[in-house]
């Protein structure tokens, strides 16, 4: 006899290790999708850029260190194979050979310590009664009650899936990474007559930096030299560029989109790279998410009833089956089920490219009834196209698009290949030019078949001193007042005609709009862009609702407005002027090529910057509901069970730990169920 038990407490061991085998293998199983995003294979197709980027996430991942793992989960890591060795004790002294099962019943309670300090500080500190408090309440019973396998595999089941819930907010807080490293971290300053590149969280006020065409400006500060044109949608909502030189203010988050500056900084940014991981690793591991909360606030609701049950049982049924009915409390089982549930659905979400910063978020989701979107970058492109020709002094539009595609020929900003992206689709050749010119900012200068082209704003023909004429000058004060982005072209100093570009929309927007309002939602469009491009795209998607030239503080008033309302109000938006809507808002969107300030306030982000996505994302929140709701019945159902046997068919404390287990078995399963989802191929972008 002693022979088998001695085997038996070996076999206790083998448990220990398979036990923890298994809390590997589910959180490999959880984890799968963010294996596949991070994954640079997975962008194969994609520029050599972004293999260069992966190596970049995962140098930075290092230096925020993500994947330490927390004091919380080196505490579960301690008493889960102990659970299990205790477990497997229990087990052999039941069986085999008594003795043992003192050893057993010794680990259970170890076990059961940091449960019992968990009730002595919401007793006495906090006051109240918790799900703690019933637990160490019901562990006590079974144990008094001389049972000792029953309380092994509540420990057990106990750390196995606060285990669970520990690699699954890992996972989640890997994702939020993938957002943020897409940030510059270096910039190219002046420095005693030459240019040095400097780290950017070392820039100081009074530092000369230096942005060239394309780059984005990482500060507030202003121009000491060069002359640019610039992208500042993000910024202020106006699909238009402006033309800004020596002493003109510049903001972060603008873009360049021609010429070279050097910029006295005057403000930076309070945060690097660095730290806007740290904030948002922050508000992901402490802002408890709303099943957390609703889990917590059922349980919690619940302990005193349950409780008084047990209380007015106990003449009737005797103290073991009193205690029996307050151990069918399914506090266990709602308190890890539920969170798991929808930390499996965000990785899931972000396996297809949608980031859930805050699983709140989801809940809220479900009760939207009105989607407000940003107008310029989220319903429109930022690279324009050519609306329309004006013609001048006999040129035809041919003729007006060649001249103006050629001398652009060789330039990167989006305008110039609006330009040319026009001529290839009429299929026009671009003959070649000569002496071509860049006046920074303003415009180029060319010769072709000794003709002067001049290539421009308004602004650079009247440096040129070429003159419009005054109902030309009308028409342009006209379009520039409709947001239009102008492009002037002139043969030989004489006016040629004018180039008119307009905000692209979405290919997606339209049938994305259809569907949200085949679901019954309001849709509105709120833009700080002017009045009529605002309306011709309200009308092109068919939204009754649309406000145009709304500073940040208006879209802020109008969101409040809706919400005072009773409307449940989803933002979707894209820039900085877009920030403090997105904070008022009750659930707030943004694109992954959003700025910085959008993406740090957006509680989801959209990686691929495709509406389509916001479809997918609805459709995900449905079958988070629906999961949610499956996990609920499977926790109470196996209670009330619990309960009807105590009651009328003799159930005692073993009888109704077995249950226990056995609806925590189900809704684990249920709350797994989107990790399985994990291999499938995420469907692809419509972009």
């Amino acid at each position: 006899m002693l022979m088998s038990a001695l085997l038996v407490t070996g076999g206790a061991a083998s448990v220990t290790l398979f036990g923890s085998q298994i809390v590997d293998t589910l959180a490999r199983f959880v984890s799968k999708p963010n294996q596949k995003w991070l994954n640079p294979s997975r962008f194969s197709d994609r520029p050599l850029w972004i293999d260069k980027r992966y190596r970049q996430f995962r140098a930075l991942a290092s230096e925020v260190n993500p994947y330490e793992i927390s004091d919380e989960e080196k505490r579960i890591d301690h008493y889960l194979p102990i659970s299990f060795s205790a477990l497997g004790l229990a087990i052999a002294g039941s069986t085999l050979y008594a003795p043992l099962s003192w050893v057993g019943l010794a680990g259970i309670v170890y076990t059961t310590i940091p449960i019992y300090q968990y009730a002595y500080r919401a007793l006495f500190k906090e006051r109240r009664l918790n799900i703690d408090v019933l637990y160490s309440l019901t562990q006590t019973a079974v144990i008094l009650n001389g049972q000792i396998i029953a309380p092994g595999l509540g420990s057990v089941y106990f750390y196995l899936s606060i285990k669970l819930l520990l690699r699954a907010r890992e996972r989640f807080k890997k994702n939020v990474i993938q957002v943020v490293t897409a940030t510059p971290r270096s910039v190219l300053a002046w420095v005693d007559g030459m240019e040095v590149e400097k780290a950017f969280d070392t820039v100081d006020i009074g530092d000369i930096v230096i942005i060239a065409a394309g780059e984005t400006i990482p500060i507030d500060g202003m121009i000491t030299s060069g002359v640019a044109l610039i992208d500042q949608h993000l910024l202020t909502g106006e699909a238009q560029p402006v033309e800004k030189t020596v002493g003109d203010p510049v903001f972060m988050s603008t873009l360049v989109l021609s010429g070279r500056l050097m910029i006295a900084v005057e403000k930076t940014g309070q945060a690097t790279t660095v730290a806007q991981i740290g904030e948002i690793l922050n508000q992901a591991e402490h802002d408890k998410i709303a099943p957390q909360l609703w889990a917590e606030r059922i349980t919690d609701k619940a302990v005193a009833p349950m409780l008084a049950l047990g209380g007015l049982s106990l003449p009737f049924l005797g103290p073991w089956s009193a205690a029996a009915l307050v151990d069918a409390h399914p506090q266990r089982q709602i308190i890890i089920s539920g969170p798991l549930s929808t930390l499996n659905f965000l990785n899931l979400a972000a396996e297809r490219g949608i980031l859930v910063k805050d699983g709140r978020a989801l809940e809220r989701l479900s009760r939207v009834d009105t989607v407000v979107f940003d107008k310029t970058g989220t319903l429109t492109l930022e690279r324009p196209h050519v609306s329309g020709i004006h013609r001048c002094n006999g040129f035809s539009e041919t003729e007006i698009l060649t001249y103006a595609a050629a001398v652009e020929a060789r330039q990167s900003h989006p305008i110039a290949h609006a330009i040319r992206h026009a001529c290839e689709v009429q299929q026009l050749a671009l003959p070649d030019v000569d002496a071509l010119q860049l006046h920074m900012g303003y415009g180029l200068q060319a010769k072709l078949d000794d003709h002067d082209l001049h290539v421009g704003s308004p602004r650079f023909m009247a440096m040129e001193d070429i003159v419009i004429p005054p109902e030309t000058a009308l028409l342009i004060d006209e379009m520039q007042e409709r947001g239009l982005s102008l492009v002037l072209v002139s043969v030989d100093r004489g006016l040629a005609g004018i180039i008119e570009l307009r905000a692209t929309l979405r290919p997606e927007s339209r049938p994305v709009i259809e569907d949200l309002q085949a679901d019954s939602l309001s849709i509105y469009i709120l833009s700080g862009d002017h009045i009529k491009p605002t309306q011709e795209l309200a009308q092109t998607l068919a939204i009754e609702s649309y406000f145009a030239e709304a500073l940040p503080e208006d879209k802020f008033r109008l969101i409040k407005q809706l919400q005072q309302s009773g409307k449940t109000v989803c933002f979707v938006g894209d820039g900085i002027n877009d920030a403090i809507a997105m904070q008022q808002a009750d659930v707030s969107i943004s694109l992954g090529d959003a700025s910085v300030a959008a993406m740090d306030t957006a509680q989801i982000l959209l990686l691929e910057a495709d509406l389509n996505q916001l479809r997918q994302l609805f459709d995900l929140n449905h079958s988070f509901k629906t999961n949610m709701r499956t996990t609920l019945g499977l926790n109470v159902v196996p209670a009330l069970i619990s309960l009807t046997g105590v009651v009328f068919f003799g159930f005692g404390l073993v009888q109704v730990e077995l249950m226990n287990l056995s609806s925590f078995v189900l809704a684990l399963g249920n709350a797994m169920l989107p990790a399985r989802r994990s291999s499938y191929t995420a469907p692809p972008s419509a972009s």
